[in-house]
């Protein structure tokens, strides 16, 4: 089940008709693409089953004022509220959102971006995982590939690149010969998340020192 984004915003604006109509969500203008975005939608003295919601970027779920988009686009959305009168749909009020991608998640080994880690520890994570930081997202995130280098006293002493996000036979091999303070830089890793729209976005870097 896909999670949701609250966004809390509120637009007021009068019509033509004489009524003021609010959409009520949570970020300022903004919303996020390939994520449901709930959204209230009041029209003045009107009933809920009066009036409808469209956009012309992605879809919108809901009913009875309370409504879910999930934009297809990053860029810009519009939302248009509308009402049947004598057979012809009229739109009585609309309003621009800006769509964006959610942040870049961020890649980890054994929960750590940087610092120092076990080199036992290192060896039993396996891979490297990517998640998004202070998001309640179900999302899948496959990493697509990574280098990494280790390096002894400032100098270089071994670098590999590998497809996926699984630690190779031999890249354990040389985490076994590790000494305290060794440096290891995971770097180059890039992810895919159609859901989102990353396709072999580049992530930031680990950097890890055996304890």
């Amino acid at each position: 089940m896909k999670k949701v984004l609250t966004i809390i915003l509120l637009i007021v604006s009068s019509v033509s008709f004489g009524q003021s109509i609010s959409i009520a969500s949570s970020k300022n203008n903004e919303l996020y693409m390939g994520i449901e975005n709930p959204l209230d939608a009041v029209v003045e003295s009107m009933k809920c089953s009066s009036f409808f919601i469209t956009t012309d970027n992605g879809k919108i779920d809901g009913k009875d004022c309370s409504y879910v988009i999930t934009p297809y686009k990053y860029g810009y959305t519009t939302i248009f509220v509308k009402k049947i009168i004598k057979k012809d749909t009229v739109v009585i009020g609309k309003k621009v959102f800006r769509v964006r991608k959610i942040p870049l998640p961020s890649a980890s080994v054994g929960g750590l971006k940087n610092g120092f880690i076990n080199k036992n520890k290192l060896i039993a994570c396996g891979g490297i995982v990517a998640r998004f930081e202070n998001m309640d997202f179900d999302f899948t995130i496959k990493i697509n590939e990574f280098s990494v280098i280790i390096s002894r006293d400032k100098t270089p002493i071994y670098k590999t690149y590998i497809k996926g996000n699984k630690f190779t036979e031999e890249l354990i091999s040389e985490f076994n010969k590790l000494q305290c303070n060794d440096e290891l830089i995971f770097y180059n890793m890039t992810i895919t998340t159609p859901t989102v729209g990353y396709i072999n976005e580049r992530i930031e870097p680990i950097d890890l020192t055996i304890e």
